[in-house]
């Protein structure tokens, strides 16, 4: 099959079979469904360029919801103090109490390559596994908030993710 498609003649013997259903579909006196088969396949060769997009869009969201953040241009920030959680990015400030935290999440990207849409995060999480807060590993603060989930032996889970590179 390689020695096939690296003949200098298959792409042009592909360019007439495409070009010949085409011409096939807006004739008259063919069949209807041969009509039908050239549009599809005219359609298909239309669509082929942007089908990889397309097709790793929900990828996308699905590692999103598997616990990955999306980047930012602003840093985040993160504070503990008096069992106090405070995560500053750029001019929005989110407070979160650290005894309603009953299990961390660490999502990291297990791709061979890294993606420059989404990055690592660590989410925290209530007794009835509703999400608190979310932020990214690369946050400074980090192993100060680490620190304090280890002082409270909440758990941090680990948890590949696959992110897709191929949208960036």
């Amino acid at each position: 099959m390689r020695r096939l498609l690296d003949n200098e003649w298959f792409a042009g013997a592909v360019g007439v079979v495409i070009g010949g259903l085409i011409v096939a579909g807006l004739v008259a006196p063919v069949p209807i469904w041969v009509r039908r088969v050239a549009q599809g396949v005219g359609l298909l060769a239309m669509a082929a360029p942007v089908l990889p997009f397309i097709a790793l869009i929900p990828w996308h969201f699905i590692a999103v919801r598997r616990g990955l953040i999306a980047r930012s241009r602003r840093p985040f920030s993160i504070a503990v103090a008096d069992g106090t959680l405070t995560v500053e990015h750029g001019a929005s400030r989110t407070h979160c109490d650290l005894s309603e935290v009953t299990v961390a999440r660490r999502a990291f990207n297990d791709n061979f390559s890294e993606s420059r849409m989404l990055e690592d995060a660590i989410g925290l999480f209530s007794a009835n596994r509703r999400e608190l807060v979310r932020v990214p590993v690369a946050s400074t603060g980090i192993d100060e908030l680490i620190r304090a989930l280890r002082q409270r032996n909440i758990p941090i889970d680990d948890v590949p993710v696959s992110a897709p590179t191929f949208l960036d």
